[in-house]
C-alpha cells in the first residue's frame, strides 16, 4: 500500500488506502451485524475504485529487453485490469530485438535525456535549492564513486518531474539495481513512494555493494 494516505491538492492522490480501509471497516461492521452476504461485494467495489483511480509508474534501468517478458506480462495484466501505467527507463534498449508482448502494451516508454541535459537540470535544481546535495554526498561517502550517486540523482530529477507531471501515485521499480538507486533520490526529491522487485542477479552482481542493496530494500 501507500504510506501517508490522504487527499493532496484535490487530486485524490493516495485515495486508494483511504477507500480500502473504509471499505474494510464497513465490511467488518456489516459482518458483525449478520450481513455477511455484503462482505465480499463491498471489498470488490473498493478494489474497483482503487484500480479506476490509480496511476502507477514503472521505472527500469533499461527497457525493453527481450529477456524481461515477465515484466511485460505484469504490466499487460495491470492494464487489462484498468490500471493506467506511466513507464520510464533510464536507458534505451541496446538492440531492436523485441518480444511480441511489447506491441500489446498501451503505455509509451519515456527515456531520460542525455547527461548534458541532465547536468543542466542539476544546475537549475541547485539554483532553486531542489538538488539533494546532502543525500548525494552521503551516498558518495558511504558507497564510493562506483555507485555514481550524482548521476543517479540527475536521472531522479528528470523522472521526479516527469512522474509528478504525469500525476503518478506510486512507482514500482524493476530491479534492485541502478533504477532502484535512482528511486531513492526520486523519493527524496518528489516524495513519490516506490516499491521494487528484486532478483538473484541484483544481489550477486549488479550493485556491487551489499550496504547499498540493504538501504534500497
Amino acid at each position: 500500500g501507500f504510506t501517508g494516505a490522504g487527499f493532496r491538492d484535490g487530486s485524490g492522490k493516495r485515495r486508494a488506502v483511504f477507500v480500502i480501509v473504509a471499505a474494510a471497516v464497513s465490511a467488518a461492521v456489516l459482518k458483525e451485524q449478520g450481513h455477511a452476504c455484503h462482505y465480499r461485494p463491498l471489498l470488490f467495489d473498493a478494489l474497483r475504485v482503487i484500480i479506476a483511480s490509480m496511476r502507477l509508474g514503472y521505472l527500469y534501468s533499461r527497457y525493453p529487453v527481450i529477456s524481461q517478458t515477465f515484466c511485460d506480462a505484469e504490466m499487460l495484466a495491470l492494464e487489462r485490469r484498468g490500471v493506467e501505467l506511466v513507464i520510464g527507463s533510464v536507458y534505451p534498449p541496446l538492440t531492436s530485438l523485441r518480444h511480441e508482448y511489447i506491441s500489446k502494451l498501451r503505455a509509451p516508454i519515456h527515456y531520460a535525456p542525455p547527461q548534458e541535459i541532465l547536468k543542466s537540470l542539476e544546475r537549475d535544481a541547485t539554483n532553486h535549492r531542489k538538488w539533494p546535495r546532502d543525500l548525494v554526498e552521503q551516498h558518495e561517502g558511504k558507497y564510493g564513486p562506483n555507485a555514481k550517486a550524482q548521476q543517479r540523482a540527475r536521472n531522479a530529477l528528470y523522472f521526479a518531474d516527469f512522474f509528478a507531471r504525469s500525476r503518478v501515485d506510486h512507482v514500482h521499480v524493476h530491479f534492485a539495481n541502478r533504477a532502484a538507486h535512482t528511486a531513492i533520490f526520486l523519493k527524496k526529491i518528489s516524495g513519490i513512494s516506490f516499491s521494487l522487485t528484486a532478483h538473484g542477479q541484483d544481489f550477486m552482481k549488479d550493485l556491487g555493494s551489499d550496504d547499498l542493496l540493504r538501504e534500497i530494500c
